[in-house]
């Protein structure tokens, strides 16, 4: 354990006044959660406080990635930005390598093994843990993305004091990925992805696929897909019985109006938030795909402030 000191200086608007937040002192800590198929590591960043403060269990998005939300040369380490800007204000978190992905890797050795589900157990699991320790005083979990509809299933399980979806769709994933396949694919191969995600959604695997749909059903990761495609990110969010904070970007290229609105009528109790100029990352940008992609390269962006003032006030609220 090493006490740290955060390099970020966060900033928040409060009635009208943009009032500086100073660096604040924090304790990384390494976790680690013991499941039946092996262990998952994260850190556990929390302020120098005697007092007791609220936890944030934050999921990461979609994809293979670490528990700063970085995958190979796509390194823009969100998770890590969110929590030095949540310890700045006195609130701690644990992020999380997913299942099979850094120092967790071992715990899923092969793609045709993993499962959704498995994902939904980790956080159960973490959430558990987060519950039991006795410096927290409450907890809360932060999807991104594909991590939205994670904690949101995952928060019907388990007692929380709140779920913050960030940037989630508002449909099952077969339907937003039909959408964004259909530009790119001939009208003859988008009948044939049809046919292979109708099978998926049937519970039936296709053996084979053309190199041309491998990357997105290939036989080893079609279990997987199956598993994912049953849930509904509007349905299971509605479920959801702790209050809920959906917070989208103005410019986030893979989130349509749609879903949106998907979103606000499952659940109208919850608190909408849109982030004017935020992309999917949450960081100032364009909805253009190579905008997105450079973002998603680039470190040093910063997440955009009224986004973690969204976050901080829900906590606080």
């Amino acid at each position: 354990m090493k006490i740290l000191r955060t390099l970020s200086l966060s900033a928040f608007f409060c009635l009208g006044t943009l009032v500086a937040v100073a660096q604040t002192a924090t304790i990384d800590s390494n976790f680690v959660l013991h499941t039946a198929k092996g262990d998952i590591y994260g850190t556990l960043q929390t302020a120098v406080a005697k007092k007791k403060m609220p936890v944030v269990l934050i999921i990461p998005g979609s994809g293979p990635v670490d528990r700063n939300n970085n995958h190979d040369k796509l390194v823009n380490n969100t998770s890590q930005m969110m929590a030095d800007s949540l310890a700045n204000h006195g609130v701690a978190s644990l992020r999380y390598d997913k299942r099979g992905i850094g120092a967790s890797k071992a715990a899923n050795p092969s793609e045709k093994d993993l499962r959704f589900d498995d994902y939904i157990t980790d956080a159960e699991g973490w959430i558990n843990i987060l519950k039991k320790d006795k410096r927290f005083s409450r907890v809360y979990v932060m999807g991104y993305s594909e991590g939205a509809l994670i904690g949101a299933v995952a928060a019907q399980k388990e007692q929380i004091k709140g779920l913050i979806s960030v940037a989630s769709t508002g449909r099952p994933i077969d339907q937003v990925l039909r959408e964004q396949l259909k530009p790119k694919l001939s009208p003859a191969m988008m009948d044939t992805c049809n046919y292979v995600f109708d099978e998926l959604l049937a519970g039936r695997e296709v053996p084979k696929v053309s190199r041309r749909l491998a990357l997105v059903a290939r036989p080893d990761i079609q279990p997987y897909l199956i598993s994912w495609f049953k849930y509904n990110p509007a349905l299971e969010m509605a479920k959801v019985k702790v209050p809920v904070l959906i917070i989208e970007g103005e410019n986030d290229g893979q989130v349509t109006k749609a879903d949106v609105e998907n979103l606000q009528k499952a659940v109208p109790s919850a608190k909408m938030v849109q982030i004017q100029g935020a992309n999917h990352l949450m960081k100032k940008g364009t909805n253009e795909v190579a905008d997105n992609i450079s973002s998603a390269m680039n470190p040093k962006l910063p997440l955009m402030t009224e986004f973690v003032q969204a976050v901080v006030n829900f906590i606080r609220g």
